[in-house]
Formats: structure tokens, C-alpha cells, sequence
């Protein structure tokens, strides 16, 4: 009585070359022995200018025990950098220089928080946060800019930058010219007056912090 072998059709699909049992191929069909087992790996192809096409069900070990018709799956990815000069979040991940690959149109958030250094100095990102949609390869640059903490404490009302106030504390971006209007004199009533001793009294560029005190 005449002996048979069972062999089964098996189709192997993918849009670019994987390997096959140690072969490259991008379609495959042949006829395979039943319980042979098929190989198939799948790496990353890099596509140039930043994009790339990564396997999704690329590395298989299949045994063979029917009709098969096998798809390799691929999702296309771009290269997103973002560069900062003090630590930001990118999607939960904390980093200087952020470098990922990003699945096509997918999202990523840039999100900076006020970089402290010492006292009364900070650093306030100014551009380059928020959500982006990433359908191509991507640059992303956080620009900073630094303010200074300032204190100004005087025994009667002045004018700081148009603000009537006697203790006016803020942040200035650093290289901000900021104005202080002090009365020369002022009246108490019961003819009793202060005199202004200070020599701050006009324009002063804030290059640092600065505790200013009017008397």
C-alpha cells in the first residue's frame, strides 16, 4: 500500500523583505511538509530621512499544520528629537535630549515645569511645549528664558512699573528695564514728612536678583 506525506499550501505575505528559514523574500507560497516548522524574522527597515517601517508580528516560529496564509503586519515610524536645555517631560519621560521613534500620527506631549537654580533665579520655557502630532520626522527645540527674583520694600506707597505698592515682589525676564517712581517727599500730616534717602529712584535693568529697599 502506497505511503503518503501531507503537505500544506502556505502563503507568506509582507510589503518588503523578511526572512524566511534563512532566505529574503516579500511574497512566498510553497508547499511544506506538515510539522516542518517555518522561521520567519522580520527586523526594522530603515526608510532614510528619518522614517522607518518596524514588523509588528515579525519574529514567528510556526509549525506547520494546515493551509496557512501569513500577513507580516507593519507599522510605519518617524524620528522625534527634542532638544532642551534643562530637563522637560516628553510623554511622561524626563530627558535633555529626547530621541524616539513614534508610531505615524500618533501624539507626543513636551511639557516644561519653572527650572529653579539657587536662589532667586529661574528658568521659564517660553516655546516649544504642548501636544504634537508627529506624521512626519520631527525637531523639537524648548527655548528658555531666565528671570530674576526682585523685592521691593519701601515705608510708603511708590510706583514700580506703573504699580502703586509698598512691597512689590515678581519675577523679571532677565536684561527688563524696570521703573521705581519714589516721592521725594511724604507727607505724615501733623506737619511731620519723610525724606527720600534712597538713590534708587528711576530705571534699573535687572541683569540679577535684587532686594531693593526704599528709605
Amino acid at each position: 500500500k502506497p505511503s503518503y506525506i501531507k503537505y500544506y499550501l502556505v502563503s507568506i505575505t509582507s510589503p518588503v523583505q523578511v526572512s524566511i528559514n534563512g532566505s529574503l523574500a516579500r511574497d512566498y507560497v510553497g508547499w511544506i511538509r506538515e510539522g516542518s516548522i517555518i522561521n520567519i524574522t522580520a527586523k526594522p527597515n530603515y526608510l532614510g530621512n528619518g522614517t522607518r517601517l518596524l514588523p509588528i508580528n515579525g519574529s514567528l516560529l510556526i509549525t506547520v499544520d494546515k493551509p496557512m496564509n501569513i500577513t507580516i503586519e507593519w507599522v510605519r515610524q518617524y524620528l522625534v528629537t527634542v532638544s532642551s536645555e534643562y530637563p522637560v517631560s516628553v510623554n511622561g519621560t524626563i530627558a535633555t535630549n529626547y530621541t524616539a521613534w513614534i508610531n505615524a500620527c500618533e501624539y507626543i506631549n513636551v511639557n516644561a515645569s519653572t527650572y529653579y537654580v539657587g536662589y532667586g533665579i529661574r528658568y521659564v520655557a517660553i516655546n516649544g511645549t504642548g501636544t504634537y502630532r508627529v506624521c512626519m520626522p520631527m525637531g523639537v527645540i524648548v527655548d528658555w528664558e531666565t528671570q530674576y527674583l526682585v523685592n521691593v520694600v519701601s515705608p510708603v506707597p511708590v510706583l514700580v512699573n506703573g504699580v502703586e505698592t509698598n512691597n512689590y515682589t515678581a519675577w523679571i525676564v532677565n536684561g527688563t528695564s524696570l521703573t521705581i517712581r519714589v516721592p521725594m517727599y511724604y507727607y505724615l500730616g501733623n506737619t511731620t514728612r519723610l525724606v527720600l534717602k534712597s538713590p534708587v529712584n528711576g530705571t534699573v535693568m535687572v541683569t540679577k536678583p535684587m532686594n531693593i529697599t526704599i528709605t
